[in-house]
């Protein structure tokens, strides 16, 4: 079980993006999905009978849509809102990664100094355990959660 909690996280700390390479992903996905504008060109060909002068004419018409300023607002607080939710995962990650370094170190001490008070010691070794599998379950939670916002 120790290997596998430690293979866990060590695969986790290596193949996982860092926070600012999460950030950066956000934004140019934020910048696809929100940026520019959704233009539809709608081009109109056909021939006509024009009766003032007896004879077929070609026409070409077009129309292109004109976005108001609410939907550029509207596109642009969605933008903030796919951003802020993003930053807040990110916080989030770094936040339980730095958490998960300071636990593996605890865990270390404890199994150090493990004899001296019996089975408090113990006790606590396994809490903080369970505590490193929560932690890194967490973390992968949230690592697949900004996945999916990248997709």
């Amino acid at each position: 079980m120790k290997i596998f909690i430690l293979f866990l996280i060590l695969s986790n700390l290596i193949f996982a993006m860092t926070s600012e390479e999460y950030w950066e992903a956000l934004n140019k996905r934020a910048d696809g999905i929100y940026g520019g504008l959704d233009l539809a060109l709608t081009v109109n060909i056909g021939n006509y009978y024009d009766n003032s002068e007896s004879e077929f004419r070609s026409g070409v018409g077009f129309s292109i849509p004109i976005y108001s300023k609410q939907q550029k607002i509207s596109r642009r607080n969605a933008k903030i809102k796919y951003l802020q939710d993003g930053s807040d995962l990110i916080s989030s990650l770094k936040k339980n990664r730095k958490l998960l370094l300071l636990l593996e170190d605890k865990k270390e001490a404890l199994k150090a100094f493990m004899g001296d008070n019996g089975s408090s010691d113990i006790h606590s070794y396994f809490q903080t355990e369970e505590r490193l599998l929560d932690l890194y379950l967490t973390i992968e939670s949230i690592e697949r959660k900004i996945e999916t916002m990248l997709q």
